[in-house]
């Protein structure tokens, strides 16, 4: 459904970054939400991600397009 890159943060357990993604299609109801993270690890960075919160937000729909009208 979507996608969001993490930047590295370095090896600190306190660095953080924010990452953003939207979802590309509509949803309704009650959903399930999985999360997916998928990269490589060295001795050095032995984890893919150090997540301190999530955050949920939506975007309200229009729902006026039979209202618009076309310039030609």
């Amino acid at each position: 459904m979507s996608t969001a890159a993490l930047k590295q943060t370095g090896s600190g357990w306190m660095n953080y970054a924010t990452a953003e993604a939207v979802l590309n299609r509509t949803l309704t109801g009650k959903q399930a939400l999985y999360i997916v993270m998928k990269g490589s690890t060295t001795s050095s960075l032995p984890y893919i991600g150090n997540f301190d919160s999530f955050t949920w937000g939506y975007q309200k729909l229009r729902s006026d397009y039979a209202d618009l009208e076309l310039e030609t």
